[in-house]
C-alpha cells in the first residue's frame, strides 16, 4: 500500500474492487486534429519549455528527462462545440499540466486557464522565454 496511515486508524480500510472485465461500448466521439496540438507543443516548448501556464509546473524541473517534451494541449474553445469544418489554432491551445487540466474540466461551462489562474490565488507572470 503506499498510503502512510496516521497513527490513529489501526489498520487501512481497504476493500478489493474488480476490474478489468471487458465490454463493448459504442458511443459518439469528436475529430481531433492532432497535427494542429503537436505543432503548438513544438512552437510552446521551444520558446517556453515544458512549463504550465497556469501554475508554472516545470516537467524538466521535476521529471528531469523524463519530462523532457511532455506538456497537455487543453483547447481553449471545446471540441465538443465545434461544427463540421471549424478549425483550431495554435493559439486556440494552452499548454497545462495533467492536474490543471482535469481541474479545468471539473466544471461546465469549462474554465478558461486565467480563470483557474484567479483559483488558484496565483499572480501569474508571463513566461518568458529562456
Amino acid at each position: 500500500t503506499f498510503w502512510i496511515l496516521k497513527d490513529d486508524y489501526e489498520t487501512p480500510f481497504l476493500e478489493d474492487f474488480a476490474e478489468g472485465n471487458r465490454y463493448y461500448s459504442r458511443h459518439l466521439a469528436y475529430e481531433r486534429n492532432h497535427a494542429a496540438v503537436r505543432k503548438a507543443k513544438e512552437q510552446y516548448i521551444r520558446k517556453y519549455g515544458c512549463v504550465c501556464q497556469i501554475c508554472g509546473f516545470d516537467f524538466i524541473a521535476s521529471y528531469g528527462e523524463l519530462g523532457r517534451d511532455y506538456i497537455e494541449a487543453h483547447h481553449t474553445r471545446p471540441v465538443s462545440e465545434m461544427k463540421k469544418g471549424d478549425v483550431t489554432r495554435v493559439e486556440d491551445l494552452a499548454m497545462i499540466c495533467a492536474n490543471c487540466h482535469r481541474m479545468i474540466h471539473r466544471r461546465k461551462p469549462l474554465l478558461q486557464p486565467e480563470d483557474l489562474k484567479k483559483i488558484l490565488g496565483y499572480c501569474a507572470k508571463e513566461i518568458t522565454s529562456r
